[in-house]
């Protein structure tokens, strides 16, 4: 039987395998790989990103069972195949689908896939978990990497770092995240913005002390209200507290080191309207285009410059900076929540190559800090090896820098675990240029 072009639930899934497939044998992030029109509708569109996601979210233990269910080894050629069989057993799972119309969709999603020829296996392999999902989860506990759906050397460095809270940031790790904004008070007083957001029935939950606000149940950025006129940005909360620990002052000159895609940039312009100068700089000339045009949608107009901050010279003109926000390059690890591809696509290796870039970017910015100024230094990573361990080998090498404990009451830092009142993880320390 034909498979008719209106049967968009084929087609959503065979999209979701394509863009698998694509992340998988390229090593692109899936922030990127989805970063196109939409080619469904809003509600099929929201369908289709949920499962782009959740595969990626429980890869792991989908690889798992697919080899509990297929006694031969499939072939490297078999990618379209396998992402197939994932998506299958993810909709089984993690979704509310209904079992009979998962198991039909999914295999009408090989036709689409040019791959027709197994349909017979993937419905065979899908409706035989549905038999024996009890005796196949039973002998989940077995394999650390499929019960906790992450790869093995992650899990020993998080256990390292965290022996009392590693399982905690894991179960975290596994959930969608939420979402929070962040309001433009140059266009709307945040009162104004609450009751708007009342008015069009969307439950929130506002933390006053930091003007924090997180939607209840995360919806399409651009049907936030007034979101196209600028009044509002998406920024996870942990990440809008990097405003706060700046400490910025009337006056001050601010540098914001690897500032794409423009997220703390845009809250320092909303929020503060007496300094002297904001200087945003970030090596990815086509992240910024995406940074320019997010601002221009706020209504804000920094000095943005396509640099290296490895290499000020390029592009420094000379005069000193109060304040320096530099958020580094990392691995990630604490926002897997909201990119699940970083599971897949990170290696042990990883973490050792970006500790020198994130040394070398701290020495490198150093001179540009006037004295009595300072640096704040962030990753969203909750690995100590890039954070806590970075600044006290730096503040050790370099005799005008010391920790600036003041920022959070008393402690040289502030680290964030995943789920922290449903933010990101994130790592924040002050670092202070002593005066001469």
């Amino acid at each position: 039987m034909l498979l008719l072009l209106t049967d968009i639930g084929a087609r959503i899934r065979a999209k979701v395998v394509e863009k698998n497939v694509l992340v998988l044998s390229n090593n692109i992030t899936l922030d990127k790989a989805l970063d196109e029109p939409p080619v469904f509708s809003s509600r099929n569109n929201s369908l289709f990103r949920s499962l782009s996601y959740g595969i990626f979210r429980w890869h792991y233990r989908l690889e798992w069972q697919i080899d509990q269910l297929i006694t031969k080894n499939l072939k490297p050629k078999d990618k379209k195949l396998k992402s197939l069989l994932r998506l299958g057993l993810f909709q089984l799972q993690f979704t509310r689908i209904p079992h009979h119309a998962a198991v039909s969709e999914t295999v009408n999603a090989a036709e689409v896939l040019g791959i027709s020829k197994t349909k017979g296996l993937v419905n065979a392999v899908l409706r035989r978990f549905l038999r024996e999902r009890k005796k196949i989860d039973s002998y989940l506990c077995n394999d650390a990497q499929a019960y906790t759906a992450h790869p093995n050397w992650m899990v020993d460095l998080i256990k390292k770092d965290w022996p009392e809270n590693w399982q905690a940031i894991i179960n975290e790790n596994n959930l969608q995240a939420p979402m929070w904004i962040r309001v433009n008070q140059r266009k709307v007083k945040i009162d104004d913005y609450l009751n708007l957001l009342e008015k069009n029935s969307l439950d929130y939950e506002y933390i006053l002390e930091n003007n924090l606000l997180r939607l209840k149940k995360p919806i399409p950025a651009k049907l936030l209200p007034k979101y196209e006129d600028g009044w509002v940005s998406i920024q996870d909360g942990a990440a809008q507290l990097a405003f706060n620990y700046l400490d910025i002052k009337p006056g001050d000159r601010v540098l914001d080191a690897c500032a794409a895609p423009g997220g703390k940039s845009a809250h320092i312009l909303e929020a503060c309207k007496d300094i002297k100068e904001l200087v945003s700089v970030d090596i990815n000339n086509i992240r910024l285009d995406t940074m320019r045009d997010n601002l221009d949608r706020l209504g804000l107009k920094p000095n943005i410059i396509c640099g290296d901050s490895c290499n000020p010279s390029e592009w420094w003109d000379g005069n000193l900076f109060e304040k320096i926000i530099l958020d580094v390059p990392c691995s990630s690890i604490g926002v897997i929540r909201r990119h699940p591809d970083i599971k897949i696509l990170r290696n042990k290796k990883d973490i050792e190559n970006i500790t020198y870039l994130q040394d070398n970017l701290l020495k490198s910015l150093w001179p540009l800090l006037k004295p009595g100024g300072s640096i704040l230094y962030s990753t969203c990573s909750i690995i100590h090896k890039e954070n806590q361990e970075r600044i006290t080998s730096f503040v050790n090498k370099v005799s005008d820098a010391y920790v600036n404990d003041k920022i959070f009451g008393g402690n040289e830092y502030r680290q964030i675990l995943p789920g922290e009142n449903n933010m990101d993880g994130f790592f924040y320390s002050s670092i202070k240029k002593a005066i001469e």
